[in-house]
């Protein structure tokens, strides 16, 4: 993990972790299929969560946090443990990631009331 080779006191940055999550997503691109593939899957079938997360990944990559993470929060609201609980991971790294206060706030509140 890149935060490993970093000071402990910097390792808990909230920019570290960020820049942590993003290379990791970075890096889970090279098995996600191109997006057109992904939406047509989606299309034919609105619980192919792999497709739902894949698209999320692109989407959050390409700029667009608002879209990505509602594809996190639609596989939250039909199978919150889908694949141990990867949408809420996607999610708290989305919101480290996102630049938008407002759209942060507002999707926590979404992804708390479909967690509790």
């Amino acid at each position: 993990k890149p935060r490993d080779a970093l000071p402990a006191d910097l390792a808990e940055d909230d920019r570290a972790k960020a820049l942590a999550a993003l290379l990791a997503l970075q890096q889970s691109l090279a098995q996600i299929p191109p997006a057109a593939e992904l939406l047509a899957r989606v299309e034919r079938d609105p619980r192919d969560f792999a497709a739902l997360d894949g698209l999320g990944v692109r989407q959050l990559l390409g700029g667009d946090a608002a879209d990505a993470m509602q594809h996190w929060l639609a596989i939250l609201s039909m199978d919150r443990n889908w694949n141990d609980g990867l949408a809420r991971r996607r999610l708290l790294d989305a919101f480290r990631i996102a630049n938008d206060d407002a759209l942060v706030s507002a999707t926590r509140r979404r992804m708390s009331s479909l967690l509790f």
